[in-house]
């Protein structure tokens, strides 16, 4: 409408302590359950920081000092009222690096009406990481309970220790619970830059391959990607998800990719 009247209301409020990145609640190494409370907290539009899930959104701020250990932190709690987002970056507050960022992925959350959010991350001893919690409910009126843990992660968790594939294997069995997702938009070849991944390599022999996650064990949504070349400066050849039809009893969305290959060229494949 082009006619209408309005009243605005306001009113002072005292944010958390932790309300803005310089006032980092420190997480300690023996932590395994922190609480915190997103009551009156702010937005962080044009702030700089590249890892917030949403622009805008109300967030509380953490930190901890690396161990060198691989972290999992979780909102999963049965107290959960909110939609909750993770974020976790390196740096400074003033100049900070994206290492990942998650929401609505702790599937193993069950029980509430709402969605949890997990991430998984390496660490650098004596590096500080800061860890943003954001609430998606658009709702600040919320306390929260972060789950931290250190975890064992798949042995494949990354592309230099990729699981080598023998010519004429048929199938591989694996697994990505505890496994890391890639820095953001590290690459053009991911589905998600969010989702954790575990890697698998083949050498070409000039036939063409087919590759898909499609078993009755299937127990997430799956999405496939190939490269060729080297970890360190890789090609993308091919990627999919959600594309490979009714799959057996799993009621999750596999992958199917389909490839050519040069004898001799080493290939990735992300799971």
């Amino acid at each position: 409408p082009s006619e209408g009247e309005f009243t605005l209301e306001f009113s002072t409020v005292e944010p958390p302590a932790n309300d803005e990145c310089s006032g980092a609640l420190v997480i300690q190494s023996n932590e395994t359950t922190v609480t915190g409370s997103l009551a009156n907290a702010t937005g962080t539009v044009g702030f700089n920081t590249s890892c917030e899930y949403m622009s805008g959104l109300p967030g509380v701020w953490f930190s901890m000092i690396g161990t060198g250990d691989v972290y999992s932190i979780s909102t999963c709690s049965s107290e959960m009222s909110i939609d909750a987002a993770l974020s976790v970056s390196t740096g400074s507050c003033d100049d900070q690096t994206c290492v990942t960022t998650a929401a609505y992925n702790d599937y193993e959350c069950r029980g509430g009406s709402f969605s949890a959010a997990k991430v998984v991350f390496r660490t650098e001893v004596g590096v500080q990481y800061f860890i943003q919690v954001q609430s998606l409910s658009f709702s600040s009126e919320v306390d929260f309970v972060l789950h931290v843990s250190t975890v064992a992660v798949p042995v494949n968790d990354v592309c230099a220790d990729a699981i080598s594939i023998p010519v004429g294997t048929e199938s591989v069995s694996g697994t990505i619970t505890n496994a890391t997702a890639p820095p953001p938009f590290s690459s053009s070849c991911y589905n998600f830059y969010d989702a954790p991944d575990v890697w698998y390599t083949l050498i070409g022999t000039g036939d063409a391959y087919s590759v898909s996650t499609c078993s009755d064990v299937l127990d997430f949504d799956a999405a496939l990607s190939v490269y060729r070349g080297s970890c360190n400066n890789q090609e993308c050849i091919t990627t999919g998800s959600y594309n490979a039809g009714t799959c057996g009893s799993s009621p999750f969305s596999a992958a199917q990719v389909q490839f050519r290959t040069e004898a001799g060229d080493e290939y990735f494949i992300a799971v």
